[in-house]
């Protein structure tokens, strides 16, 4: 069934935080399986937060919720990367293809089947894009903090450089260890810098393949 072949893109930057008693495991209908402390029920979505912000799940997409005794272990979850979209979109662009010399079956359930498989993807494109959004804010703002450290201990720097009353040496140390912590700022900055412009990246990623999934969902309706 094509609904086993949905690309689950979760952007689940999740470093879950040990807790006592029970957590949840939220089973999707591809087989995938999300570990989470707590969830909402929204009606038509689950709800649940990660440290990177909160993640919806359209109902549609899950087969069960479960609960389990014990304690999530820390760990860090898969962190998609440009190479691992680019494989994405060619197997994708394959899928395509194949689907359009196939030839086509008089079955309304077929029909059904893959409009409300398309409807997934498109479903969880739009989850993704969302929270990479929320994500690029969080390292903007980020950013400015960082920024804001660094004007102020430059601003540090030059009125110690402006001191003809304490001694030169104690002076200079003390100038040492405040450029030792802007090349760190400086360092941060340039760091996220890059987070940006990946997380930009995988937007417009995200973005072009919603594209044509919706053209996909077009053709098939």
């Amino acid at each position: 069934m094509f609904r086993k072949t949905i690309f689950m893109l979760l952007f689940i930057f999740l470093i879950p935080i040990s807790v006592p008693a029970a957590y949840y495991t939220i089973q999707l209908k591809n087989g995938n399986n999300i570990d989470v402390d707590n969830y909402w029920d929204l009606k038509t979505k689950i709800k649940y937060y990660t440290q990177e912000g909160s993640i919806e799940l359209p109902k549609n997409i899950i087969k069960n919720i479960s609960s389990a005794e014990g304690s999530l272990a820390p760990k860090i979850s898969f962190y998609p990367t440009d190479e691992y979209f680019d494989k994405l979109e060619q197997k994708q662009q394959t899928k395509d293809e194949l689907l359009s010399t196939e030839t086509p079956v008089a079955s309304q359930s077929t029909d059904d089947d893959i409009s409300a498989d398309i409807k997934d993807r498109i479903s969880i494109m739009e989850i993704n894009i969302e929270n990479l959004h929320k994500n690029k804010n969080t390292y903007l703002s980020q950013q400015k903090n960082f920024m804001e450290q660094k004007q102020i201990l430059e601003k540090r720097i030059e009125n110690y450089q402006e001191d003809t009353y304490t001694d030169p040496d104690v002076v200079n140390t003390k100038i040492n260890r405040l450029l030792q912590q802007v090349e760190k700022l400086d360092n941060n900055i340039k760091a996220i810098d890059a987070k940006v412009r990946q997380t930009e990246n995988l937007m417009e990623k995200q973005k072009n393949m919603k594209q044509r999934l919706q053209k996909q969902l077009a053709n098939a309706l």
